[in-house]
């Protein structure tokens, strides 16, 4: 592409340069569009393009076009020296031009659309003199409709970049700050304990914590995330594209199962390349309670963690602490009519609980909002099939039978009022997969659930039939007997991490109503995958 550039340029250099008998406007426009070639592609023609680009600027007669005019040459030219050496002279020009770019905004700024004054605060953001005044201009344009509407729609490209610089700022409240407005968190909170926020697709990995704790753990980062990504296509059927990565990925999983996990791969990869990417070795998140992943990502990370005999942290997408638990507990079942392991879940619920609990077999619409708005439930167990979809238009939706698909939108405008926490196990294949995004709740079976301050047990990916059964039982069991969520976690993962049929023995050891359930799975078909295969292990994960 590069030689085609210098074969091109020296035939169209005199068509660009400023000219009496063509439109100054338009003639900017075109040599707009080819610094912006040569700039990707390297080429040495750069150096001839800048020189033609210095030939617009207006004279001072010519200078009251300043938004036509003035400003895509100086925004143009910033670029060119941004990516020059770091001498006295350019640094003086780029100086020069972001105090003109800076006054034009001033002088300009009702002139602007929302998009063209984001584009210029992007532009004075990087310079260290101008970085509080932009903040504080991009928070309050995040704050108007048309911007916000954008955002909701799963738009949040234009803010990445800025995220990024006062995330390696270390500027901890800046950063959840954004988020919360990018989310639209009407009452912000901050962290009493321990919280960290991590990049896993920048240029370097690190963590920062609420205690305004910048770690640094691998300089090379992005070559270890693209790895992941690629395993993770493999491991799943996804076809998740990044910039500069090979597109046979779009085709490869053709007439595939799309989403769902390959029974020919070796997830182990995925474990491996999880810790990986995530430095998850390091001491750090040993002292974390809560965890937000920017932008969200449904990777293994916690049963990455469990893997090594840490103590996850909750996976924070909310953005607020959880609530106490209220000291009386009382359970709500909204059970399947379409599952391959039919009633072994409600007759252990039925053989297990002694007090008043509440059971609906195939609910509706208007009994799941009933119960998720009644906050006298503190657990409410939802078993369903999950159809989150990847790449189609279609909505998010729960399957209780053939005949009863219950949108996502269910969840939309609850009113979890409760001054108690309130969790949710959402036994659904890929209750908890959201897609990459700043704005957590874009997409995803469990969003609004998460934005209502639900805490939410639930699955990455499809899971196997026995395998879910088992873990939505255990889960039942141990969250009546402990409100520790992440020792719930941990404690539900070293029992599914032993062999079948240790795993069995041991429940049946911990209360009778496990007994019938597991002699009945573990009879009806030899043949059936192993419990703890990471295919299941890894899906499983804690949300808040």
């Amino acid at each position: 592409m590069c030689k085609i550039g210098s074969l091109i340029f020296p035939l169209i250099q005199h068509f660009i340069k400023p000219s009496q008998t063509i439109t100054y406007l338009f003639q900017l426009h075109t040599l707009q569009s080819v610094i912006h070639y040569l700039i990707e592609y390297k080429d040495p023609l750069l150096d001839k393009a800048h020189q033609i680009l210095i030939g617009y600027f207006p004279s001072e007669e010519e200078y009251e076009n300043k938004l036509e005019w003035e400003l895509p040459i100086l925004l143009t030219q910033d670029l060119i020296l941004s990516k020059k050496p770091n001498t006295k002279e350019n640094n003086d020009i780029r100086t020069k031009n972001i105090q003109s770019i800076k006054t034009i905004y001033d002088e300009e700024s009702e002139n602007f659309t929302y998009e063209g004054k984001i584009q210029i605060l992007l532009k004075l953001f990087f310079h260290e003199q101008y970085y509080e005044y932009s903040y504080q201009e991009i928070i309050k344009i995040i704050t108007e409709k048309d911007i916000i509407n954008t955002i909701k729609s799963g738009n949040t490209e234009f803010i990445k970049n800025i995220f990024a610089t006062i995330f390696e700022k270390g500027d901890y409240l800046k950063c959840v700050t954004l988020l919360n407005l990018i989310n639209q968190n009407e009452n912000q909170a901050s962290f009493r304990s321990q919280h960290g926020i991590l990049i896993p697709n920048y240029q370097k990995f690190s963590l920062l914590t609420n205690s305004e704790q910048l770690n640094y753990f691998s300089l090379d980062q992005y070559p270890k995330y693209q790895k992941l990504i690629g395993i993770e296509n493999q491991a799943l059927t996804l076809t998740t594209v990044l910039k500069d990565s090979p597109l046979n990925v779009l085709y490869e999983n053709i007439g595939k199962p799309y989403g769902f996990p390959n029974n020919e791969f070796d997830f182990s990869k995925l474990l491996d390349s999880t810790i990986d990417c995530y430095s998850l070795n390091s001491d750090i998140y040993d002292q974390l309670n809560y965890l937000t992943i920017v932008p969200s990502h449904s990777h293994p990370l916690q049963a990455s963690l469990n893997h090594l005999g840490k103590l996850a942290p909750i996976i924070n997408y909310s953005l607020k602490e959880m609530k106490e638990f209220h000291h009386n507990k009382k359970f709500a079942f909204l059970l399947s009519e379409n599952s391959l392991m039919p009633d072994y879940e409600k007759n252990f619920i039925k053989a297990y609980f002694n007090e008043d609990i509440l059971i609906i077999e195939n609910p509706s619409e208007s009994e799941i909002k009933e119960i998720l708005n009644d906050v006298t439930f503190t657990h409410i167990y939802i078993s369903a099939h999950g159809n989150y979809e990847h790449s189609s238009r279609q909505i998010d939706s729960l399957e209780f039978n053939q005949g009863n698909i219950i949108p996502v939108s269910v969840f939309d405008n609850l009113d979890n009022s409760s001054e108690y926490q309130r969790t949710i196990i959402l036994n659904a294949c890929s209750g908890a997969h959201q897609g990459i995004n700043l704005n957590f709740f874009h997409k995803g079976i469990a969003s609004n659930l998460l934005k209502n301050q639900f805490v939410v047990f639930s699955n990455l990916w499809p899971i196997s039939s026995e395998y879910a059964v088992i873990l939505g039982i255990l889960l039942i069991f141990n969250l009546h007997n402990n409100d520790d969520l992440r020792e719930v976690y941990h404690s539900t993962l070293n029992t599914l991490k032993l062999d079948n049929a240790v795993i069995f023995e041991t429940l049946k050891a911990l209360h009778p109503a496990f007994e019938s359930i597991v002699e009945k799975i573990s009879d009806s078909d030899k043949s059936f995958i192993k419990l703890n295969d990471f295919r299941n292990l890894g899906a499983f994960c804690l949300y808040s």
